[in-house]
């Protein structure tokens, strides 16, 4: 296991134990041994890429300089973060707001990927959608220009000193009532036509609840496949039991597996900081991990009142 998840592994512990404490009840004073756990070393189950979340300048404001230690220092009172979801804006012109946080991240060790919400406005067009007639879908001549849009923004991130660990073809193609839609056809065709000229692992679908229509397609396509290096997902609404991808094990075979983006279990305010929602959340942690085979857990928006870190910059509960 990498040294970087030590501390959030740690939190999980203590609050399981906090847990098995407050289930024993009032006016129990005898806890019964625990039984002994056995590990087998030799059974690998899968890497752990890290743990982490999403910054995004342009809707809420970026991370201070103190926030940023907050969120991957490794020290007291901070969280060890060692992944960083960042925004590739439609608009080049504000690229430069993800470069603070993301030189932060990559300074304390930590690994940063992008997603898209859009492409370019000039590589969009609308259509009907489901009687919704102001729909966004990219341009089907605009394929490869899409594709090197992607590049332009690694491009962009490591002249100024930020390296990409990946980045993603469309963030929840499959809802995007405010954003660009994809089908799993179109989908498909990106992956297998284009995706193989973009200079980063790319990762795909990110289906806002791992509904595996959208990514069955690129499992069973070997040209497509070929050109995914990361399965990544949200789990909105996802039950436990649809975690584990039969043909992710099966067809997946040197690929990585990322939940990509959550809030559990909701967003009111300042929730972050409730119980039982903090131990809903290292529950959820728990089977994304185990039941899910996941390689990353990464939280939507690191700063906000449901989230990690609180408005004030105060680690949550």
């Amino acid at each position: 296991m990498m040294s970087s998840v030590k501390k959030p592994i740690c939190v999980l512990l203590v609050c399981f134990t906090m847990l098995s404490v407050m289930l024993l009840g009032p006016g129990v004073t005898e806890v019964s041994a625990a039984s002994d756990a056995t590990v087998n070393i030799s059974a690998e189950r899968q890497v752990i890429r890290g743990f982490g979340g999403m910054n995004h300048p342009a809707w809420i404001g970026d991370l201070t300089a103190a926030q940023r230690e907050t969120a991957f220092g490794n020290g007291q009172n901070q969280l060890g973060f060692s992944v960083l979801r960042i925004h590739v804006d439609e608009n080049r012109n504000n690229w430069y707001k993800e470069v603070e946080t993301a030189k932060s991240a990559i300074k304390h060790g930590a690994i940063v990927f992008a997603s898209p919400w859009n492409p370019p406005n000039d590589m969009v067009e609308t259509f009907n959608h489901n009687g919704d007639t102001s729909a966004k879908r990219l341009r089907y001549d605009k394929y490869a220009a899409y594709a090197q849009h992607l590049n332009d923004f690694v491009n962009f991130m490591k002249s100024n000193g930020v390296n990409l660990y990946a980045i993603s073809m469309q963030n929840e193609p499959d809802y995007a009532h405010e954003w660009t839609w994809w089908t799993p056809q179109e989908i498909l065709r990106f992956m297998r036509e284009n995706a193989g000229s973009i200079n980063a692992r790319v990762i795909a679908p990110e289906s806002f609840q791992y509904l595996k229509n959208i990514s069955d397609p690129i499992l069973n396509d070997p040209q497509a496949l070929r050109n995914m290096d990361i399965l990544g997902t949200h789990l909105y609404g996802t039950q436990v039991s649809q975690f584990p991808y039969p043909l992710f094990k099966q067809k997946g075979g040197g690929k990585e597996l990322w939940m990509t983006e959550v809030y559990y279990p909701n967003s009111d305010n300042n929730s972050a900081d409730r119980w039982p929602e903090a131990l809903g959340v290292s529950e959820h942690i728990h089977h994304s991990m185990v039941e899910g085979d996941f390689q990353a857990y990464v939280w939507w928006y690191i700063r906000r009142s449901y989230g990690p870190m609180k408005e004030d910059g105060m680690i949550s509960k």
